[in-house]
């Protein structure tokens, strides 16, 4: 397993979006392996698309949940210079990413 950290600390450069590495992890999706076999084809074609479709979910949902937690940074004035308060929330504080 550790080959998957070490691919993800050079895939993983351009934040905050990470086209490049969503899009790479998107396509390594679309290599699942399930048997060749002729009738199990269709099985194939489902996982590849239900893997795509979750990946799209999740990151529609991030993005919302990042747009929330703007927003309530600048309703509350909550910055950078706070970070020591929200701490020990992790990634529920209003300032994670």
């Amino acid at each position: 397993m550790a080959h998957y950290s070490i691919a993800g600390s050079f895939i993983y450069y351009q934040p905050p979006r990470f086209y490049t590495s969503h899009g790479i992890a998107m396509g390594c999706l679309g290599t699942v392996y399930v048997p060749a076999c002729h009738h199990e084809y269709r099985l194939r074609t489902y996982v590849v698309l239900g893997s795509i479709l979750c990946s799209c979910l999740l990151m529609w949902t991030y993005k919302r949940i990042n747009k929330e937690k703007e927003e309530q940074c600048a309703r509350e004035g909550i910055d950078e210079s706070k970070e020591d308060l929200y701490r020990d929330l992790a990634d529920k504080s209003p300032l994670f990413r």
